[in-house]
């Protein structure tokens, strides 16, 4: 399985990161939670404390999975255009076609994207 930021993020919400024990994600994953991590310190919802145990923890996390570089392809461009998706989200859609595997998102705009191109893809509470 394939899992975005958001499917990763909410698994450590929902206390479910055994699921994605030996999945794979976009090495962009990294950076996207990085940045959740820093709204959350930025807005004063975790002290900065908090913010550096949590991205240690996501270390954690991300070193049960496997980190895929897609990088800059055509292929994605078109995705991204014909849905309407940034460069980012699209890149998930191409990974999964590409490793003819199922994408895990939270994200209901990518859902749709990826079913449309015949994609499985779920969300982590649906796994």
């Amino acid at each position: 399985m394939i899992f975005d930021a958001s499917s990763i993020y909410r698994a450590m919400e929902i206390d479910a990161v055994e699921k994605l024990a030996n999945g794979k994600t976009l090495d962009l994953s990294m950076y996207e939670l990085g940045n959740v991590v820093w709204k959350n310190v930025s807005r004063k919802k975790i002290s900065l404390e908090e913010g550096i145990e949590l991205v240690n923890f996501l270390l954690e996390v991300l070193s049960l999975m496997d980190i895929i570089n897609i990088g800059i392809k055509s292929n994605v461009l078109e995705i991204a255009a014909k849905n309407k998706l940034s460069y980012y989200d699209a890149s998930y859609i191409y990974a999964s076609i590409l490793f003819t595997d199922i994408l895990v998102s939270e994200d209901k705009k990518l859902l749709d994207a990826a079913d449309k191109r015949g994609v499985k893809a779920y969300e982590i509470e649906n796994i």
